[in-house]
This record gives C-alpha cells, structure tokens and sequence, in this order.
C-alpha cells in the first residue's frame, strides 16, 4: 500500500494506490488500482478556522489510534501579531473544530517598524524530542513596505507539549542573504522555504530551498545541520546554536549566508520536503 498526501490550494487530497502482482511465471503488467481523493481540508473550512491566508505545511502530532493535533499558520496580520498559528485534533479523514487551540511563540524579534510589526512567522515542521518537548522550524519574513523583503528560517521550542512555543532566533538564510535594490526599487525577493526535518543518532537535519545567484536560476534544495544534543541542551536554557550547511563534501559554511551543495533542481515557486 502507497500512502500519498498532496495539497492544492488549501485541500489535502489523499490517494491510497493498491499494488497486487501476478505470479513470477506469469508474464503479465500489475494491476493498479486508485481510490477517490478526499476532500479534507477545503478552503471554506480555512476561512472558517480564521486561516483563509494560510500559506504553510501542516505539522502534525500523533495523539495514537489515528488522532494528530494539526497545525495551521499564517503570518500575522497588519494588528501588530508576529504569527497567527492554530491546532486542532484530526483524523485522517476530519477535522474536530470543537478542539482548536490558539499557539502563541513568544519572543520573535521586531525588525524595522512597519504595518506587520517587524519579523512574521510560519510553523513549517516539528520535530519530537519527547512527548512534552517539541522543536519548531520556523519560516520567517520581514515584509518592510518602505525597503525589501526579507527571509529566514528559524527555531522555537515547546516544553508544554506543542501548546505554546518560545523563539530561539535565525538559523538558515540563502547564500544571496538579502533581496537585491537597483536604482532604490525591490528587484528580487529572495525566499528560503522547504523546512524538511529528520534526525540521526549525531545531527538534525534541516532541507531547504537555497540560491547564490540574482536571477535565481540556480534555486536548489540543500541541507544543513547541527548536533542534536546541543540543539536541545540549549533549547532548554532559551538559547540557539549555529547550524552549517553541506558544501564540497564538507558541513563547513555557516547557516546564515553560507554556500550550499545542489541536492537537485526546485521549480520557480515553493518545494517543501517532509520526512
């Protein structure tokens, strides 16, 4: 059984695909056959939730028997919030709009003041370190109207189970760290997305989207990394920790600006990688 998830404009569409093979002696195609999609996360119920700009993945915490918290996000709107994040309890089929939580992240940096208050953010992915302990990876922007954009990836950490979340700061900018001004117009808005997460015995790992070029021809998916028990020893006492990104078989370049190795090629717009 092949579990796929996709979402399109705000719906997640699941496909189930059944393989089943004929005999080796058997000198015949698989039969496949596709179950209908399922219609779970339309944008009428979005704008119901209160998240009709929702621009985001939607991490989920297992509850266990086939029940998650999920989250939704959006940045926070032109009334001074930094982040506009919500969670309620699902199966893979609905979602239960009796539960929804409100999930605040306290301590995301001002930048310069202007209608959004400075730095907004996303939650992108979550990462478990136990079941009262959580890591966030956050995507952030500064949409100063009266300069550029800018972007970040960054952290937060949850010692109430998910309920609540505290910033630790920046760890992830594109090589090309800043949007590009000519003759003092915004010429090139220089996103950093993706926010797939996963772990091994040493190291977390953070996949993102990544680019040294103005033209953003050379987009490319790209990792970097930092030792886990550091990550979450400081995570504890509200600190952050530098994280290196993957370049010329070496973990050498700095997360903020840095070079990155091309991992393959991303489309124009968002790519994002889950784990």
């Amino acid at each position: 059984m092949i579990y796929k998830r996709k979402f399109i404009s705000g719906i997640a569409i699941i496909l189930f695909t059944a393989f089943s093979c004929t005999s080796k002696n058997k000198e015949s195609e698989p039969s496949i056959t596709v179950g209908n999609p399922i219609n779970y996360l339309p944008y009428s119920q979005l704008q119901n939730l209160g998240m009709e700009n929702h621009d985001a993945t939607m991490p989920f915490i297992s509850l266990g028997k086939g029940e998650y918290w999920i989250y939704l996000s959006e940045g926070g709107a032109t009334d001074g919030e930094h982040s506009h994040i919500i969670r309620a309890k699902t199966s893979m089929s609905a979602i239960d709009t009796s539960t929804v939580e409100d999930i605040p992240i306290s301590g995301i940096p001002a930048a310069n003041v202007n209608d959004y208050n400075g730095w907004k953010a996303w939650m992108m992915n979550l990462y478990e370190i136990n079941p009262d302990e959580y890591l966030a990876v956050l995507h952030y922007e500064d949409q100063d109207v009266k300069s550029c954009e800018s972007f970040r990836l960054g952290i937060a950490y949850s010692k109430d189970a998910g309920k609540s979340f505290k910033d630790l700061g920046f760890i992830l900018e594109t090589d090309l760290p800043d949007s590009i001004i000519k003759l003092g117009n915004c010429e090139s808005k220089i996103n950093i997305a993706g926010c797939g997460i996963r772990s091994d015995e040493e190291f977390i790992y953070i996949y993102f989207s990544d680019m040294k070029q103005e033209d953003r021809k050379d987009r490319h998916i790209a990792v970097a990394r930092a030792k886990k028990d550091e990550i979450i020893e400081n995570a504890r006492k509200g600190k952050n920790v530098k994280w290196s990104k993957y370049y010329n078989s070496e973990w050498n370049e700095p997360g903020l600006g840095g070079h990155s190795a091309s991992l393959g090629t991303l489309g124009e717009y968002h790519t994002t990688i889950s784990y």
